[in-house]
């Protein structure tokens, strides 16, 4: 029979935790910055002559088909380094509170839930992309 380990500890930072408090106010602001830019935007568009309004048609369809995979790519590294590691957090990460290391069956699980996640935000991009594929058609073959 094997002794029992005490479990270890990863150990926030000061300059880790203000890395990581401005990023999350960052996502935050950018965010929050679409419930002010996106209606101003739309406003510019001309619905009786959408030809008129054609490079902002174009520009919000380009934005709208690459934001929705943002969350795939990040859910799907993270998980990538959880298997890899066989720890979560991973080494390195930066942590708000003394958080304990989770390794074997609990990491894998870990990372089994954030390769759900990726896999959920995926469908909903495809799902966001079939639905822009019409609007798509609409600004490349109607003006």
């Amino acid at each position: 029979m094997e002794p029992a380990r005490a479990p270890a500890y990863l150990e926030p930072t000061r300059s880790g935790r203000l890395r990581l408090v401005l990023t999350r106010a960052l996502l935050f602001l950018w965010f929050m910055s679409h419930l002010w830019w996106m209606p101003a935007v739309v406003a510019r568009i001309d619905f009786d002559n959408p030809c008129a309004s054609l490079a902002t048609l174009q520009g919000i369809l380009a934005y709208l088909l690459v934001v929705p995979w943002v969350p795939v790519v990040l859910f799907a590294l993270w998980s990538w380094q959880t298997f890899r590691a066989g720890q979560s957090p991973t080494p390195g990460s930066r942590v708000l509170f003394r958080t304990r290391i989770r390794t074997g069956w609990w990491a894998r699980l870990d990372a089994l839930g954030f390769a759900a996640f990726a896999a959920m935000f995926a469908v909903v991009a495809m799902i966001v992309w079939r639905e822009l594929d019409v609007l798509a058609i609409f600004i490349n073959h109607g003006c």
